[in-house]
């Protein structure tokens, strides 16, 4: 940290071609996707970036052949994915079906995989998808244009996996929930809804101990981060929850949420040390 302020993150891409002709290069590949990711970083040294601590691999893989860059070995598994599983008509009926498809064959951890497949019997023209996992997907007749194919991909990875969506990215200082003094605190309440026959508490200094205390200490270079608590009294609730048979758990409808807590009678007091942040992120936890 002292010798590199920057925070750089590690990423970990994988890239996968399926149904193409033999005469497609993986490290061809690699090189010109590395080549496009550089172009979009406008600033690869800034905080929050992994430019230059990232790590591609590319498979080719189809009916006759398959073919890895050095990196992949422990990443995709030839012959693990088909044309066949992009299409509709097939036993993946949409995006959603593909998407869990993909998470469930391509499950290690921290690696953003984008699968590119070339056919006609994928859908009209060229679709690119990200689904919820880490995930993307192009698909459709893309055999002759492998530069727009690289571009899309590289797209992805920046924008998408990197950016968050974000068209700038990168982490900006008015999002970072860090005040000016590099200091954070966290303010964990327990409400107790009209205390007349029972009052809760809760040993919170177990859980500080337990489940805090080992981040605070590994986040420690980068932000001063201190912990309260408290638990609270206040008036009536004033919506109720109601049983769903289908869930077999009592919610709440998102049309109550503003309800529940709400400034005039659930405050969520903070102390002066945690007063005065520019933002704060709250969980409720509702006990029936």
């Amino acid at each position: 940290m002292e010798s590199n302020p920057s925070l750089l993150f590690p990423c970990r891409f994988q890239s996968i071609f399926l149904n193409f002709n033999s005469n497609l290069n993986p490290n061809h590949l690699q090189l010109s996707i590395l080549n496009q990711i550089t172009k979009l970083t406008s600033n690869p040294s800034q905080c929050g970036s992994c430019t230059n601590n990232l790590t591609l691999s590319v498979t080719v893989d189809s009916n006759s052949h398959c073919v890895q860059t050095n990196l992949t070995d422990d990443l995709y598994r030839c012959g693990t994915i088909n044309v066949v599983d992009f299409d509709s008509n097939g036993k993946h009926k949409n995006d959603e079906d593909v998407d869990e498809f993909l998470e469930s064959v391509l499950k290690r951890k921290n690696v953003y995989s984008v699968v590119v497949v070339n056919g006609d019997g994928v859908g009209e023209g060229v679709r690119a998808v990200v689904g919820k996992y880490r995930h993307g997907w192009i698909v459709g007749r893309v055999d002759e244009g492998e530069a727009e194919v690289v571009s899309k991909v590289a797209e992805i990875f920046v924008k998408v996996f990197v950016n968050g969506g974000r068209e700038k990215g990168l982490i900006h200082e008015e999002f970072m929930p860090v005040g000016a003094d590099g200091r954070i605190v966290l303010s964990f309440n327990l409400l107790n809804a009209e205390p007349n026959d029972w009052v809760y508490d809760w040993d919170f200094q177990r859980i500080e101990e337990t489940l805090l205390t080992p981040i605070i200490e590994v986040l420690g270079p980068i932000a001063n981060i201190g912990v309260e608590s408290q638990v609270l009294y206040h008036t009536p609730k004033s919506s109720f929850s109601y049983w769903d048979e289908k869930k077999k758990s009592y919610i709440f409808n998102t049309k109550d949420l503003p309800f529940f807590v709400n400034s005039n009678e659930w405050h969520l007091d903070t102390s002066i040390a945690a007063g005065g942040r520019s933002k704060i992120l709250q969980f409720v936890v509702y006990i029936l």
